[in-house]
């Protein structure tokens, strides 16, 4: 939670959702790939369940940072400091 300390109580705050919904959207890619890779070499390895799991987390935080993107827009929008 970096990006949340550094950017309390800046014009940037607003800004902190979307940023760590972009991290997790690119991070997905670099899980897909570990996933995909230790599945198409076929090793019996813990590797390609736990990519998997992290692969699954990353979307469900860009669930959950596009959510708090919405509420911090709508609230900037509305002129309440997010």
């Amino acid at each position: 939670m970096v990006i949340n300390g550094t950017f309390a109580d800046t014009a940037w705050s607003r800004r902190s959702p979307h940023v760590r919904a972009a991290m997790a959207f690119l991070s997905c890619f670099f899980w897909l790939s570990q996933s995909l890779s230790v599945w198409v070499t076929e090793t019996t390895a813990t590797g390609l369940s736990a990519s998997a799991v992290f692969f699954a987390l990353d979307i469900y935080n860009i669930v959950r940072t596009s959510t708090d993107a919405r509420h911090a827009d709508e609230a900037w929008k509305h002129g309440r400091n997010a």
